[in-house]
């Protein structure tokens, strides 16, 4: 196997993110209400910045379990499965090896960090992890949880050859 293409993997986080968006931004919103309640019970006057800090780590934490549970259990997330790309370890050499549980957590607690920084589309894409792809070096998640995404053919054409 090789190395997955940047534009397969880009488009593989854009289905993510299409997946991951209502379901966390449903989990944002209510962690936020529910905290700027008992902020406001408690006669705090800074209800918005207590909002924006509850939504913003109950997404974190909703996005980096969605990685980290797929990750461990199919090497894939669901884009990633969709496009016929799979996570494993960079010390394989570009081969399936086992894959840690404490990688893939580091991998998507990396990914999916700015989220907890600022709670706006934008930042749900790890800006820099994109640039890396596109200069022709792993995202650096990857680099931090020592992984590589290696392409596989998609999981349609599997499909259709038998």
């Amino acid at each position: 196997m090789t190395r997955a293409p940047w534009n397969r993997r880009i488009a593989a986080r854009f289905i993510d993110v299409a997946l991951l968006a209502g379901p966390v931004l449903l989990i944002g919103l209510l962690g936020g209400i529910i905290g700027a309640g008992v902020a406001g019970v408690g006669g705090r006057n800074d209800l918005e910045t207590t909002f924006a800090i509850i939504a913003s780590v109950a997404a974190f934490l909703a996005c980096a379990g969605y990685e980290a549970v797929l990750v461990t259990r199919w090497r894939a997330t669901v884009g990633k499965r969709a496009l016929g790309l799979q996570v494993a370890p960079a010390a394989a050499g570009g081969e399936q090896g086992p894959l840690p549980v404490a990688a893939s957590a580091a991998r998507a607690a990396l990914l999916w960090l700015p989220v907890i920084f600022a709670f706006i589309l934008p930042t749900m894409l790890s800006l820099a992890g994109v640039a890396a792809v596109l200069f022709g070096i792993f995202g650096l998640h990857d680099r931090g949880a020592g992984t590589v995404v290696l392409g596989t053919a998609p999981a349609a054409s599997e499909d259709a050859r038998s």
